[in-house]
């Protein structure tokens, strides 16, 4: 099996028949409270267990202006900067991690409900190919009424001019910039402010004629060349992707060799009676998505210069595609432009099955709708920083991009039964789930390589940060605030599985510890909360706790798996993924398999506990043992009925570990000398503050 690199993986969504719905959703209200709702407040700790970055959301750049590299904060009566987790990252935080372990849907208002697309030039018949060839591809000019509607003008024909008739006859100098170069300049906006054409009118007469695409080929090209006597015509200049040989035959016969790289520009020619077609609304908004119209990262600098000129009143060139009837198909600004899929994320399974019930999430956080909306009944505070725990880190440079949605191999699920790939072209194709980053034990620099344009900068806080909040909420019933505790609190594994929280978690950043450190206002203690919720999903589902949902979440939030692995893939590795062959190698097609299949992880949901056993009453521990290797064994079995122990264990433990150390037990001493005794079973029975305690007492678990 061959395990693809991806920083971040899924958990399944659940089937609108999988969805938990309560009863009492459509009684849920701000003015009447239930008989069994309770208001309370949760206060929390948030440790960083890796370095952490939240942009400071009040500093907005200005055109042109990158991003702050400041961690969120305020300043102060005194003038010192306070830092800060907005309340609203760690809302979202939360909700995700609620919306899993509930089966509550996808939520919609989170995705990005766009017409992704796609490009693929490697082989004449495949998808892209096929719908890109299924009718002409014309070229024409594109306008903008007062309304903002766009209508295309048809040329009359739309040929190739090749770099050296451009050179010859125009004095354009692409061909000497071109020439086994790589272009400085890689976008048409560059060719078009060069000085030399800025200097010549674009508009001439050429003649047409038709030219082998390569030497003995039967397949032509429609050529355009300057000539007195020809018909009128309009240069038209795009993009220029890398750098290229020429087929240089009619220059010299011993040259034998296909061009490879761009060496040709577009003539335009007149109509002197010419048709608009209509671009529709959706076209439109799809277009626009494409070339990233309201993504300041990722707009197009050729959209960007074209866009100026369209809202002057001046008509850009385009080239598209219409069917028989004279209907636009799509369009783009370069030949071979990118081809929208047929359906949106909204038109797949589950999301085109959800119902507009709600889920057991949406009771609580709230949701916002055309038709409706519901304030949420869970308030969380601002995670203000401990003042002591904080050390600023230098400036970090990172590349944070990674592959959009469009990237079906990843997330859409894999395969159909020809064998190939569902894409969004596919109306069975199903959405992977949730989006999840595992964590990472530590923080990685970042491959910036020549990539310097797409570089983020950041400063973000070292580890160890503590930050403190209140979660407060109104009429919830017992079970609601047992959802709300098990997802803040890894049902009550925080010592155990981590969130991911701020900027760069494929990098490692934003793992943190989430303690809960007391309940107010309340009747029950928070693991009795728990298990109200987890009687209610077991009722739903008997193995809830065991299910893929639980055990892909929890893993992921374990880690410590093979790292290397929880990368990036490179450029080319995102092509050949896709590919039934690679250097002529035939190889089967790749897919994102879920995070436990990639690492091959057994069942992580069989070690959780249900509370219904965790709460059962601890007897106080007997220990009549005179050695760790004996100890060890016993108390390990007992915590995993358990989970934690009690305070009053956790003492009598503490006692024995003493009278073992002073006994100088020398098997016992040998071992307690590990650190891994102590990052491991100590911690586990004991917990974090008494180990210390005891560690710094006798100078014990110092060595690897």
């Amino acid at each position: 099996m061959t395990i693809v690199k991806s920083p971040y993986n899924f958990v399944p969504a659940p089937t609108e028949a999988q969805v938990f719905t309560p009863d009492w959703a459509d009684k849920v209200s701000h003015d009447v409270p239930f008989e069994d709702g309770e208001s309370g407040e949760i206060e929390i700790e948030i440790t960083a267990e890796t370095p952490i970055f939240i942009r400071n959301g009040h500093a907005k750049p200005g055109e042109n202006e990158k991003p702050t590299q400041e961690f969120s904060h305020y300043i102060d009566s005194n003038g010192q900067k306070q830092y800060f987790i907005p309340a609203t990252s760690l809302k979202g935080m939360v909700r995700n991690v609620m919306e899993i372990m509930s089966f509550s849907r996808l939520n919609k208002d989170l995705i990005n409900d766009h017409r992704y697309a796609f490009r693929d030039l490697s082989g004449s018949t495949n998808q892209y190919m096929t719908r890109y060839k299924a009718f002409e591809i014309k070229g024409g000019w594109m306008t903008e009424d007062k309304e903002g509607n766009w209508k295309i003008e048809k040329c009359e024909d739309l040929a190739f001019i090749e770099h050296i008739e451009l050179k010859e006859s125009f004095g354009l100098p692409f061909r000497d910039y071109y020439l086994n170069k790589d272009p400085k300049g890689k976008n048409a906006k560059d060719k078009y402010e060069d000085r030399t054409v800025k200097e010549i009118s674009l508009t001439s007469t050429f003649s047409k004629f038709q030219k082998p695409i390569s030497e003995g080929s039967p397949i032509t090209l429609k050529m355009a060349k300057k000539d007195p006597a020809g018909h009128n015509g309009r240069l038209v200049f795009t993009g220029q992707p890398s750098k290229r040989k020429e087929d240089l035959r009619d220059i010299d016969p011993t040259h034998r060799f296909s061009s490879s790289g761009k060496t040709r520009e577009f003539v335009f020619f007149d109509d002197p009676n010419p048709k608009e077609l209509d671009v529709n609304k959706d076209q439109q908004k799809d277009f626009k998505f494409i070339y990233g119209h309201d993504d300041p990262n990722n707009l197009s600098p050729d959209w960007k210069y074209w866009r100026e000129k369209l809202k002057k009143g001046e008509k850009i060139p385009v080239f598209f595609s219409e069917d028989n009837s004279g209907i636009l198909q799509h369009f783009g600004l370069s030949y071979m432009y990118k081809l929208p899929f047929k359906y949106k994320i909204s038109h797949l399974d589950p999301l085109k099955t959800y119902s507009k019930s709600r889920d057991l999430t949406e009771t609580l956080f709230g949701y916002a709708e055309k038709e409706d909306a519901f304030k949420g009944r869970v308030m969380f505070g601002h995670g203000l920083a401990e003042k002591s725990s904080v050390k600023e880190l230098k400036t970090v440079d990172a590349i944070l991009g990674g592959p959009k949605a469009s990237y079906f191999p990843y997330y859409l699920t894999q395969f159909q039964e020809n064998g190939k790939h569902f894409t969004y072209d596919d109306l069975n194709a199903v959405l992977r789930g949730f989006k999840r980053y595992p964590v990472k034990t530590k923080e990685e620099k970042s491959l910036i390589g020549d990539n310097t344009k797409v570089i983020s900068q950041f400063k973000p806080l070292d580890k160890g940060a503590k930050f403190k909040l209140k979660v407060r909420f109104h009429n919830l019933k017992q079970a609601e605030i047992g959802a709300l505790l098990s997802a803040i609190s890894f049902h009550g594994y925080s010592d155990q599985f981590y969130h991911s929280l701020g900027a760069a978690k494929p990098l490692g950043y934003g793992k943190v510890k989430i303690s809960i450190k007391g309940l107010k206002f309340l009747k029950k203690s928070a693991e009795e909360y728990m298990l109200d919720f987890e009687n209610l999903m077991s009722s739903i589902n008997p193995d809830w706790l065991h299910s893929p949902q639980i055990n892909e979440l929890f893993a992921m939030a374990k880690g410590g798996v093979d790292e290397d692995f929880l990368q990036y893939p490179s450029v080319q590795d995102y092509a050949d993924y896709k590919k039934k062959k690679v250097n002529n190698i035939e190889k089967d097609l790749d897919k994102l398999d879920s995070f436990t299949e990639t690492f091959e992880l057994q069942d992580l949901s069989k070690n959780l506990k249900p509370f219904a056993l965790r709460l059962k009453p601890q007897n106080s521990l007997v220990l009549d043992f005179d050695n760790y290797q004996d100890l060890s064994k016993y108390l390990n079995e007992e915590i995993s009925v358990f989970s934690e122990f009690t305070e009053n264990n956790k003492k009598i433990i503490l006692d024995k570990l003493i009278e073992i150390i002073e006994s100088k037990h020398k098997d016992s001493l040998k071992k307690l000398k590990k650190s891994a005794h102590w990052s491991g079973n100590i911690t586990k029975w004991l917990g974090e503050d008494l180990k210390i305690s005891l560690q710094n007492k006798y100078g014990l678990g110092i060595e690897d």
